[in-house]
């Protein structure tokens, strides 16, 4: 790869540009698993110039991080934003707990089932429950409820 002289090497932008590239393409990485290990790719547009990527996402904002909308997608122009912390909270992929539903996990200090919800930075606490169907039935009711919104 030809080195670019963009005069941006060191800013936000550029090292938001290089993690990208290590988490899809250095299978030592500490973040490969999630990314490159799954299939995410950078599109070829942006894998070999800055210059394409800072053009089509433009400056890195103070305070955001760049994020894929669809978290199964590759890293491309018409799926990357710049996200603030919220933003990125409620947009990670999450891994089923015990009970095989994510937000519904066993409580810790009594024989429940704790169901909660994160949309938009928020938390909704939705109760315990004794029963596991009982409890996945609420969060599945919630997650409808409020993706409506």
């Amino acid at each position: 790869m030809v080195r670019e002289e963009h005069g941006w090497w060191g800013t936000p932008t550029y090292w938001s540009w290089v993690g990208m590239k290590q988490r899809c393409n250095n299978p030592k990485g500490i973040s490969y698993k999630n990314y490159g290990g799954r299939g995410i790719k950078v599109c070829s547009e942006w894998e070999g110039s800055f210059g394409a990527f800072l053009q089509d996402m433009g400056e890195k904002p103070e305070g955001y991080s760049l994020d894929r909308i669809n978290n199964d997608g590759d890293y491309t122009p018409e799926n990357c934003r710049w996200a603030d912390r919220f933003t990125q909270a409620s947009n990670q992929r999450r891994t089923p707990t015990k009970s095989g539903k994510v937000g519904v996990t066993k409580h810790h200090k009594v024989d429940m089932w704790d169901v909660r919800i994160i949309r938009n930075g928020q938390l909704h606490y939705l109760g315990l429950y004794k029963d596991l169907d009982e409890a996945i039935s609420v969060r599945e009711a919630a997650e409808k409820e409020l993706d409506k919104e």
